[in-house]
């Protein structure tokens, strides 16, 4: 019975982390998002969502930005299965 409440503790710290890291992820991804020569911020990235064009901004984020953190995310996992 003891096993299983350690168990339980273990697992639910570890749940903790991720949940932790994931929202950690998402911040540095924003913040990369905003960073850069062209000025990108968080009303503009708004803007691009609902529907206002902004072509400066669209051409940024789709083209440059956020395939450059897709490729960080996809050689992060890569780098992950190598040290398996």
């Amino acid at each position: 019975m003891q096993i299983n409440l350690t168990y339980r503790m273990y697992i639910g710290r570890k749940k903790h982390i991720l949940i932790l890291l994931f929202i950690l992820l998402l911040i540095l991804s924003f913040i990369s998002l905003n960073l850069g020569a062209s000025k990108v911020t968080l009303i503009n990235i708004i803007g691009l969502v609902t529907g206002i064009k902004d072509e400066t901004v669209n051409l940024v984020l789709w083209r440059i930005r956020l395939p450059r953190i897709l490729l960080q995310l996809l050689q992060e996992q890569h780098f992950q299965f190598q040290a398996v």
